[in-house]
């Protein structure tokens, strides 16, 4: 599948997204010469996702709160993450970024927070410590790899009513499992035709 991953826009029945993807990856230089590093979100992680509002917002914006995040996990690639966005009715003036989202015309993430950082001799800086205040969907990543999917279908509406977090958590990863089986059969499927 490569670094674009899923692809997919499918609401779920109540109109809210659930969707995925890398906030970072590691030890990639963005526009703005700088590296997350592997560890540099350990602590991070643990306190933002213990907060009771987990703010999933567009570009930095705390006037433009789409919805929450509801899982964030370090992997060998990054730093991965899960977020439902809350349904925008068309009369809300998030609507557009909402169907942006759903068509897949917003794509990047961003972290939003502030970074402790070792410079280089190049002028480059590795992060090395984050303090975490938000996740942003963005058109406009600082880091171009970045990049989310909307992975969720209307029978994962159950993922988010009721029942205990890590439960619920557990549930979003294995569809997310199963969806990666899928795509990776199909594109298995793509390579083998004439």
């Amino acid at each position: 599948m490569g670094r674009k991953g899923l692809v997919g826009a499918t609401p779920l029945a109540s109109g809210e997204l659930i969707v995925s993807g890398y906030l970072t990856r590691f030890n990639e230089l963005d526009r703005e010469q700088d590296r997350f590093m592997r560890g540099s979100f350990t602590k991070a992680i643990t306190e933002f996702m213990g907060r009771p509002h987990r703010p999933f917002v567009y570009h930095h914006s705390f006037k433009s709160v789409l919805g929450t995040v509801v899982a964030l996990a370090e992997d060998r690639i990054g730093v991965k993450l899960t977020a439902k966005v809350n349904h925008q009715p068309e009369s809300s003036p998030l609507r557009w970024v909402y169907n942006a989202l759903k068509n897949g015309t917003i794509k990047g993430l961003s972290a939003g927070g502030k970074f402790t950082r070792e410079f280089k001799a190049d002028g480059s800086a590795n992060i090395i410590d984050v303090d975490l205040i938000e996740c942003s969907a963005t058109a406009t990543p600082v880091l171009a790899s970045t990049e989310l999917n909307v992975i969720s279908e209307g029978k994962a509406l159950d993922l988010w009513t009721g029942g205990d977090r890590a439960r619920r958590i557990r549930a979003a990863e294995a569809q997310l499992g199963l969806l990666r089986l899928k795509a990776a059969a199909l594109s298995i499927g793509l390579a083998k035709a004439p």
